[in-house]
Order: C-alpha cells, then structure tokens, then sequence
C-alpha cells in the first residue's frame, strides 16, 4: 500500500493509504516548534521545522528526532538517502547531515540564490528556489557536500518557493 502525507501550513501533519480520508497523525504542540517542511525517498519520511529540529519515520505515524538539531529555523529539507539529508534555513544557509541527523555540518553548497525552497533532481542534484521563483542548480562537486557543488541560475518558475507539503512512498515489503 501507498503512504501518503501532507503538511499543512500550520504543521499539521496529515496521513492517508488512498487519498480520501486522511488521519490527522500529528499537530504543532508548540508555537515554537512547528513542522515548516516534509520530504520523503523510498520507504522514509522527514519532517524538519523550527529550532533546528528533524524527525524520521518508515511508516509515517511515529517520527522519530535525529539525535541531534540543526542550526536554525529550518525552511526546507531534502533527502538523498536514508542517512543523508540537506536542510536550509532561514537565514539560506545550507547545512547537511551523512548520518541520519546525529552530527550536522555547514554546506559549501551555493546556488547563486538566496534559497526559499529545496528540492532534489534525480538522485544528486539539488534545486532550489527563491522567494520570485528564480531556480538555482547545485551541481555534483562541490567541497563538503557530497553530490553538490558549482552554481548557476537556470530558471525561472513564478511562485515556486512557496508550498505546503505533500510526500507518498510506498514501504518496503517483508
């Protein structure tokens, strides 16, 4: 069975096997602790939010926080694999992490934006947007961040660094 998930623009996180009904699975409990961002690859769900905090889930009821924050408030968030993942915060700094969230670390990776919105092109490149959905492309090279690197503006989408979340994954069988 498909999961599906969606995070509302107050944090709500919300989670449904065909689409029509939908469960509430979690809400803010904290006017400083809000889910901002929602990814998924394969059988795993983030949620990343405010404070620096990121969860984890395979089923996408119960997430689980990464043993330690990120800096910041953080706007976005892309997974590369099940250990690795990129978040950008609100001042547009990136930051990544090569173990599920245990160690963090800033990120070289430069897109030529003052990033809003993140997003992953194939399995390594990373995409992001600014807030007049201008579109920068890092490209696989650059130093401390595997997958990353050089920058360049490629193209303009009006409107594309603002979003609610929506994520589906099918989970691994056995």
């Amino acid at each position: 069975d498909k999961i599906l998930l969606a995070l509302a623009a107050d944090g709500t996180v919300i989670r449904s096997t065909t689409g029509l009904f939908w469960e509430i699975v979690q809400r803010p409990t904290s006017l400083h602790e809000t889910w901002r961002s929602l990814t998924c690859l394969n059988d795993t769900f983030v949620l990343a939010g405010d404070n620096g905090l990121v969860a984890f889930s395979e089923d996408g009821r119960q997430f689980t926080p990464a043993p330690t924050r990120a800096a910041g408030n953080i706007r976005d968030v892309v997974l590369l694999n099940a250990n690795q993942l990129i978040v950008l915060d609100d001042s547009a700094r990136f930051q990544y992490s090569n173990d599920g969230g245990q160690t963090w670390s800033d990120s070289s990776l430069d897109t030529g934006l003052q990033s809003q919105r993140l997003a992953l092109l194939g399995d390594r490149h990373v995409v992001s947007a600014d807030q007049d959905g201008r579109l920068g492309l890092a490209l696989p090279g650059i130093a401390g961040h595997p997958g990353a690197g050089g920058a360049g503006t490629v193209a303009a989408a009006p409107g594309a660094a603002h979003r609610p979340g929506a994520c589906g994954a099918v989970p691994r069988s056995g």
